[in-house]
């Protein structure tokens, strides 16, 4: 099966800016082991698997190593590839995911609105060795579906702290439990200021097999 692949530089207007996501268009599914072989390739944020379906399409996406419930930026590269490169001309586009059901409408300003899930935080204690790992002292600790929030008292605290990632590894902090299903919420506009490389202008889409 043929692979097309672009490149999209998500919050910028120039090529090699911004936040880069791949975006890959199939006709169907891929083996699962393929998608995370060409993931681990393109090395990048994140790797977005694309592929039509009834009621809309199949959005997987792919970091290096694994594959994630949800990521924005790729949703955000994955609606503009089919707005501008795939010539989609519905004003709204349907995103079957590991986190739901999700739209991406077009809007008559040019911006992309997203409807993306909630991840409401509640306070919590933090994991053994995280505060530590961050070198901050929070005023309060806040746990959400996927992230951490550490509250502190000044925007002077943050520009001191200094995280160690290897800390941070060995206190866990990627860890996650079991969560409910996420809800969604309407109404969060991200602008498409994207830069897509693999399509011209400047350079011709790429083409991969596995």
């Amino acid at each position: 099966m043929p692979i097309t692949q672009f490149v999209v530089d998500a919050f910028t207007d120039r090529p090699f800016a911004g936040n880069p996501a791949a975006v890959v268009i199939t006709d169907g599914p891929l083996d699962a082991v393929g998608m995370q072989a060409l993931a681990a390739e393109n090395n990048i944020a994140e790797t977005a698997y694309l592929h039509p379906i009834d009621g809309g399409w199949s959005l997987r996406w792919m970091t290096p190593t694994v594959e994630v419930d949800l990521c924005g930026h790729a949703t955000l590269a994955s609606a503009h590839v089919l707005f501008t490169e795939r010539g989609e001309d519905a004003e709204e586009l349907r995103f079957s995911t590991r986190s739901g059901w999700l739209t991406a409408r077009r809007r008559a300003d040019g911006t992309i609105a997203l409807d993306l899930p909630t991840d409401p935080p509640s306070a919590h204690e933090p994991l053994p060795g995280l505060v530590d790992a961050l070198g901050i002292e929070p005023v309060s600790v806040l746990r959400g579906r996927d992230i951490w929030l550490l509250e502190v008292a000044s925007a002077t605290d943050v520009l001191s702290a200094d995280p160690t990632t290897a800390r941070c590894a060995s206190s866990r902090c990627t860890g996650r439990s079991s969560p409910p299903p996420p809800r969604v919420t309407r109404g969060r506009t991200v602008r498409p200021s994207t830069s897509c490389r693999g399509s011209s202008p400047p350079a011709p889409a790429s083409t991969k097999t596995p």
